[in-house]
């Protein structure tokens, strides 16, 4: 190291090497935690945009949409109940229930409880729907739907949709009650449920 004739400082040879290498590392060790955070956040901002991408995705209520399409919209959507958020397919139902149902078993947080009741519970994480053929009169259809729950167990329910009349839904089906039917299977949870409120309409 030396003092050059303008007064600055020097260094020659291996020192001069020494202390780039020095400063080389010393840049490298912060750019590091500063890479690995960039990584982190981009990945939390992608991990936010495919959320919302996947609840813009979601089926709305739509004219062009036939009974046994919304009855399929959410069937699929209580497989998946916590994709892509807690409780989405319970809300994504809840966004097919026709006004009048909607009063009878709302809001929304009222509505969670009563599909999470031990009556409806078999709805939530099904493995396999078995779907009768769809009935239709007028305004009016229904469909009967017996699912295999997470345990194997068979439960079947009764779906009822209506054709509405009037904005925002004018020529929409949605659902005005989804009961579950009668068997030996059902019966206990049936006593456990009485007087808790239902699903349907009425």
């Amino acid at each position: 190291m030396q003092l050059s004739q303008r007064g600055t400082l020097r260094l020659a040879g291996s020192s001069a090497i020494a202390l780039l290498i020095s400063l080389t590392n010393n840049c490298a060790s912060h750019s590091q935690p500063m890479t690995a955070q960039l990584i982190e956040r981009k990945e939390l901002v992608t991990m936010e945009q495919q959320a919302r991408g996947a609840e813009a995705a979601q089926p709305q209520p739509d004219p062009k949409h036939s009974p046994e399409q919304v009855i399929g919209f959410v069937l699929e959507a209580l497989r998946r109940n916590d994709t892509p958020k807690k409780d989405s397919g319970i809300r994504l139902t809840f966004s097919f229930a026709s006004p009048g149902n909607r009063e009878m078993t709302g809001p929304i947080d009222r509505f969670i409880e009563l599909v999470k009741n031990p009556l409806y519970r078999p709805l939530i994480n099904h493995r396999r729907a078995e779907r009768s053929p769809v009935k239709i009169a007028g305004d009016l259809a229904q469909q009967k739907v017996t699912l295999i729950d997470e345990q194997g167990r068979r439960a079947t329910f009764l779906f009822t949709l209506s054709k509405q009349p009037a904005a925002p839904f004018k020529d929409c089906w949605m659902t005005d009650g989804v009961e579950r039917q009668p068997n030996e299977e059902n019966e206990k949870d049936r006593q456990i449920a009485q007087g808790n409120g239902h699903l349907s309409k009425g």
